[in-house]
């Protein structure tokens, strides 16, 4: 009789660990997920260069920031041979980098109405 409740209660552990795993593993987006959220994203960023009423100029140029400042942390991601506590210290400066870049381009007025605009996005994904 021990033995047979022994082993309801393995079979029990068992399942309940196993049903824990998959939840911790994040489903994977589809393409077409992928390509909404894609879009959603250009016509966030877009909205809020026309927000900041930059000139077309200033909006590529922002660009270029942001993209710079992706493929540099990409970079840092994907580097094998640097610890996690350096590749933190190097995502600092890269962002640091590119904040003193939008300072720049933007003047404080509108870097403090970007980093706005950008909290409200975060907070309105969040809630979605």
């Amino acid at each position: 009789m021990k033995k047979v409740i022994l082993v309801i209660l393995t079979m029990g552990l068992m399942v309940n660990y196993c049903a824990a795993q998959n939840d911790t593993i994040p489903a994977k987006k589809s393409k077409t997920e992928q390509r909404a959220d894609k879009a959603k994203k250009a016509a966030d960023e877009e909205a809020m260069l026309n927000e900041l009423g930059l000139t077309d100029e200033q909006k590529v140029q922002f660009r270029e920031i942001i993209g710079t400042a992706a493929t540099k942390s990409k970079a840092i991601k994907d580097n094998t041979t640097m610890t996690d506590a350096e590749k933190d210290a190097a995502k600092k400066v890269v962002t640091d980098e590119k904040n003193t870049a939008l300072k720049a381009l933007l003047g404080n007025e509108k870097y403090k109405q970007y980093n706005a605009i950008k909290k409200r996005q975060k907070e309105a994904a969040a809630s979605n």
